[in-house]
């Protein structure tokens, strides 16, 4: 993909079939989704690690039969994990807590047929009768971990995939008039599939500078300025160069 950043090279693409463009989209937004869940699985890891220890040394076995939760302790149990923010912990099997309202969030109700999550202001509610028969113990904590992480990694990457083709395709489109009304003026007009070849290719620099700011850990409030109009830039230039016949 270096070779986009030479906008020579807009000339060769934007005559293709669109086709080819959307092979290219398909492509580019599988190396954004591989990228995207390797760099969210490096920042996550080192918080899910933790919890994991801390669960291990603090949290009570629990095992799931038929879809009734059983803990191994005396109930109600409330444990606070302290990582970024600090989340609660309740498990009552017993029916004192009906729901989480006593509770400031991100609180987690382990209750006798379901679990009960609220986390910014919206509740969901898992039944343990979906999740089968299981067991969890400090001894086998960590397989079940494993477990959990090798079932994210491919949902993750899904998750990734699907947002990456519908905001990379959406974006194109939404750009690519630009770059019909850029040749426009130069007397040419482009047909849409031009003008959505060139939008998509010139995402490529915007999308990269945006890969380097999450892998950075960086959190830059004005950043989808910055995004877009590195877009827009890249998608002017590369439209010029497409109409314009050097001297």
């Amino acid at each position: 993909m270096s070779s986009i950043q030479d906008f020579g090279f807009y000339r060769k693409i934007f005559r293709q079939p669109l086709k080819d463009s959307l092979l290219f989209l398909l492509y580019f937004s599988i190396l954004v989704a591989l990228l995207s869940t390797i760099i969210t699985f490096i920042h996550l890891g080192p918080d899910f690690r933790g919890f994991v220890s801390w669960a291990k040394e603090n949290a009570p076995s629990v095992s799931v039969d038929d879809g009734i939760l059983k803990v191994e302790a005396e109930q109600p149990l409330i444990l606070r994990y302290q990582g970024d923010e600090t989340w609660i912990l309740v498990f009552d099997t017993t029916g004192v807590y009906k729901d989480t309202s006593e509770f400031n969030e991100p609180v987690v109700l382990l209750a006798r047929e379901e679990l009960i999550l609220r986390i910014k202001g919206q509740v969901q509610t898992y039944y343990w009768k979906d999740f089968g028969t299981f067991e969890i113990t400090p001894e086998n904590i960590d397989f079940y971990s494993l477990v959990l992480q090798g079932t994210l990694l491919p949902l993750g990457f899904l998750f990734h995939l699907l947002i990456a083709l519908i905001s990379k395709s959406f974006q194109a489109v939404l750009i690519s008039p630009l770059a019909y009304s850029v040749a426009n003026s130069y007397g040419v007009r482009l047909p849409f599939r031009s003008s959505f070849a060139i939008a998509l290719y010139a995402l490529v620099p915007a999308t990269a500078l945006d890969l380097l700011v999450k892998a950075s850990g960086m959190n830059i409030s004005f950043f989808m300025f910055i995004y877009i109009t590195a877009a827009v830039l890249y998608t002017y230039l590369a439209a010029k160069k497409c109409v314009v016949t050097d001297d």
